[in-house]
């Protein structure tokens, strides 16, 4: 979806489960670190006890964490696939999904062009949107994630990675956007901590209370493609030492 609108559901939880560990090789090839809730590897990298807006975060090496699959209590995030396509098709031609956006739902190639995006720019950057998964059925959920979106927008926003959730019609309305971003955050913060921003519909009252949860306070308003937007900063998080 348009990362501006950091679309979510209404009805929201509280602060995730905590704390989240991801396993290391011991020995040979290292692997991409797992996130998990249960640590059964002998070596972990532990992302320390946060709230709700993503903070807390072990200090690592950004070679261990390039290509993660993140578990959170209740969804998977991980790098979009091919076999992503038809599922991320339904979220992204529903008339539901552009309530607080400036064009309709997108047709076949459009969500093509938008999937191949996100792919290019994990391999560019080394991060960007995750596709996101209900753990329990392991069905496509939605999405969470930064990115480098070129807005245009001045400075500070255009030179900080930006942050965007959005979350299938049927699944709204279970804290599933605060959830992925949160966990979205702390893989970010163990790559690259600093400032992040995002920008959101004046009228999109869901995932402003997201921002609101996630750490992200307002700084200033502007027109963006008709539209009254607000832009939003989230302060740097510590990578804290083991």
């Amino acid at each position: 979806m348009p990362e501006a609108h950091a679309r979510s559901e209404s009805s929201l939880l509280g602060k995730p489960a905590e704390p989240r560990v991801g396993c290391l090789s011991g020995s040979g090839p290292r692997v991409s670190p797992v996130f998990s809730a249960a640590g059964q590897c002998r070596q972990v990298l532990r992302l320390l006890p946060g709230g709700a807006n993503g903070e807390g975060a072990s200090a690592a090496s950004p070679d261990d964490i390039l290509s993660p699959r993140i578990e959170t209590p209740r969804l998977v995030l991980r790098r979009y696939e091919e076999r992503d396509f038809d599922a991320f098709y339904r979220m992204a031609s529903d008339r539901g999904m552009f309530r607080y956006s400036e064009r309709g739902p997108m047709t076949s190639d459009e969500v093509w062009t938008r999937l191949l995006r996100h792919a290019g720019h994990w391999s560019l950057l080394g991060y960007g949107v995750f596709a996101v998964e209900e753990k329990a059925t392991g069905r496509y959920a939605g999405e969470a994630g930064l990115g480098q979106f070129r807005r245009g927008l001045g400075e500070p926003f255009d030179s900080r990675a930006e942050i965007s959730w959005s979350i299938a019609p049927d699944l709204q309305g279970q804290g599933y956007a605060q959830e992925a971003a949160a966990a979205a955050l702390r893989w970010f913060a163990l790559r690259e901590p600093g400032p992040t921003v995002c920008m959101i519909h004046y009228a999109n009252s869901p995932s402003l209370r997201v921002a609101a949860k996630l750490g992200y306070r307002q700084y200033a308003t502007l027109d963006y493609k008709g539209y009254p937007a607000l832009l939003f900063e989230r302060s740097e998080v510590a990578v804290r030492p083991q």
